[in-house]
């Protein structure tokens, strides 16, 4: 087999879950797919037969970060929930926000998340949002790849922080038929980059007959289920006023757990709760990168320990996972009082191969395997608060910041080089934000924010 492009003399991590570090290493891709890896020693027909060498001494070569839960779009929001909303940013602000956004608006918002992301090392998104559609015409001409679903919900969302769970059926079929008209549209699009599921909210914007229409669609479609649990208070106190129970019992008792289900946050939740989901194989995607920010954690550390399938996210308005990491980091070690517990390795491993199951996707990316897909990330170590390097996975974890990256690929194709996205043209997209910034900010006078807050 002929190779289109080596990378020779890096220091290559090709799967974190052994932490297994190849140092003076080459890795070999044909097409969208890994070739071969391993020692320089073992490169030689490699390098007769490849089409283009590069030669990175400088490089760490890890697999593409997988981020198992994002809102692309939500950097129209960056500087006005973290602060002066008494922690009600979501409710009195980003919910009244977000029914004004147009198709456009997530075309822009989302190329602009996009970058971000990619420039921070992550090959893969999992993203729900309003016009997912839209959202997936810039996955495409960005080159990253991604899960989607459309953000189906049937509560009237700008009056739930006010306790109004009025429902509407109408809101019900119009949202969940463009999920399913994005599925048909868009499962398997982009060369197989684009996968869908179905994106139903959060327990309490969802009323019982949609989680449960939600459920046989995605059964005869063979796709997911993605829903934010126990995330907030607020939810919490409705479900147990309406259901009298937590909102991981209320899905247990729909029978909306198991593995097909992807939850999100899970911040409040009981040993109970946390067993049900490990029995019933749900899948868990924590966001260390917003926790700090509300005031509270997830017991991380438990859904570990008792086996839930879990991966990381970064969640919305800073999108940096490596930030997230080692938020993780220091958060569990607080609450165990253990300076060992969460290591680099299985840090790093949350957000590779972690990500990749919880998503359904370990059979193609989440580590440098022959035969997987070609997604990858080429970390510059010729800076000064990386070296020295040891060739150890806590020296990745404790040092690198997303300016560290230097390559990105995805498929096979190089989307991030020199540490800038090569595909769109970054300076226009920022442009064509910014030009709708004084649109946004009109949009604030019709939130229900607290004097001075925005």
């Amino acid at each position: 087999m002929q190779a289109d492009q080596i990378f020779t003399n890096a220091t290559i991590v090709a799967d974190v879950e052994r932490g297994e570090v190849i140092q003076n290493g080459f890795i070999a891709l044909t097409g969208d797919r890994i070739s071969a890896f391993g020692s320089m020693a073992d490169a030689g027909t490699w390098l007769e037969r490849s089409e283009r060498t590069t030669d990175v001494p400088w490089a760490l070569i890890l697999p593409g970060l997988v981020n198992a839960h994002t809102h692309l779009a939500a950097p129209i929001f960056r500087g006005l929930l973290d602060e002066g909303v008494m922690g009600r940013g979501l409710y009195d602000i980003a919910f009244p926000m977000e029914q004004l956004l147009e198709p456009d608006d997530i075309y822009w918002l989302g190329m602009l998340g996009c970058i971000e992301v990619l420039r921070a090392g992550c090959t893969t998104v999992n993203d729900i949002y309003y016009y997912a559609d839209r959202l997936a015409d810039a996955i495409d001409e960005i080159g990253v790849r991604a899960v989607l679903a459309e953000k189906v919900f049937d509560a009237e969302l700008p009056r739930v922080g006010q306790g109004d769970y009025r429902r509407s059926a109408e809101r019900r079929r119009r949202k969940l038929k463009a999920n399913l008209e994005l599925i048909e549209r868009r499962h398997g699009s982009a060369d197989g980059r684009i996968r869908c599921l179905i994106g139903t909210h959060a327990t309490d914007t969802c009323s019982e007959e949609l989680l449960r229409e939600a459920m046989a669609q995605a059964e005869q479609l063979g796709v997911g289920l993605h829903i934010h649990v126990a995330q907030s208070p607020t939810e919490m106190k409705y479900i147990e006023e309406t259901q009298g129970c937590t909102p991981v019992e209320y899905l247990d008792r729909l029978g909306f757990l198991g593995s097909r289900t992807l939850a999100i946050h899970c911040s409040n939740n009981s040993d109970s709760d946390i067993d049900r989901m490990a029995e019933t194989g749900t899948r868990y995607a924590c966001c260390p990168t917003i926790y700090p920010r509300r005031g509270r954690f997830p017991r991380l550390w438990e859904f570990l320990q008792r086996g839930v399938a879990t991966g990381f996210g970064t969640d919305w308005i800073r999108m940096d996972p490596w930030e997230g990491m080692r938020n993780a980091l220091a958060a569990v070690r607080t609450l165990t009082s253990d300076p060992e517990a969460l290591p680099a390795r299985e840090l790093l491993s949350l957000h590779t191969m972690g990500s990749a199951r919880v998503l359904g996707l370990e059979q193609d990316i989440g580590s440098l395997e022959a035969g997987k897909k070609a997604d990858l990330i080429l970390i510059d170590l010729q800076r000064p608060h990386i070296q020295p390097f040891y060739s150890t996975l806590p020296g990745v974890i404790y040092t690198v910041y997303p300016s560290d990256v230097h390559t990105v690929i995805v498929d096979g194709r190089t989307v991030v080089k020199g540490g800038k996205v090569i595909t769109v043209d970054e300076r226009k997209v920022i442009d064509e934000v910014k030009a709708r910034i004084p649109r946004y900010r009109s949009w604030l006078a019709t939130t229900r924010t607290r004097q001075g807050s925005a």
